[in-house]
């Protein structure tokens, strides 16, 4: 016959264990890449807007030269703002560079490196517990 009582255990399961690792899980490499992107896509849209602009004050400079009476005037004012936008936009182009990742490849101080132990307390605990067990 069968056991009529049936053991439940009462404990609670522990919580998962929390990630506290500096790893790189899926969604931060994925985050990280959209981020690149997305920069490369802005400084390609800010070199374009700085080529256009230039295009522009060049052929409207070439018009001055086209055009006589009153719409030399208008053209040459304009070439001087599309000039001028071209240089402005020239300079903000420094605001879109790629921040690359500052890697410190210098050489470690020799004195740092001198207050480092070499292992040996390690292998003194280790013939002290093999002396005590014999």
């Amino acid at each position: 016959m069968a056991e009529p009582w049936d053991i439940v255990d009462d404990k609670p399961e522990p919580p998962p264990e929390e990630r506290t690792d500096d790893g790189l899980g899926a969604l931060r490499i994925r985050a990280i890449v959209n981020e690149r992107r997305a920069a490369y896509r802005r400084l390609l849209w800010a070199r374009a807007v700085a080529f256009l602009f230039g295009c522009a004050a060049i052929m409207t400079g070439l018009d001055v030269l086209r055009v006589s009476g009153s719409e030399r005037l208008w053209f040459a004012i304009a070439s001087s703002l599309l000039v001028l936008l071209t240089v402005r936009a020239c300079l903000r182009l420094r605001r879109f560079a790629l921040k690359s990742p500052a890697m410190d490849l210098s050489r470690p101080d020799p004195a740092a490196l001198s207050r480092l132990s070499d292992g040996s307390q390690f292998l003194r605990g280790l013939d002290n517990l093999t002396h005590r067990q014999e």
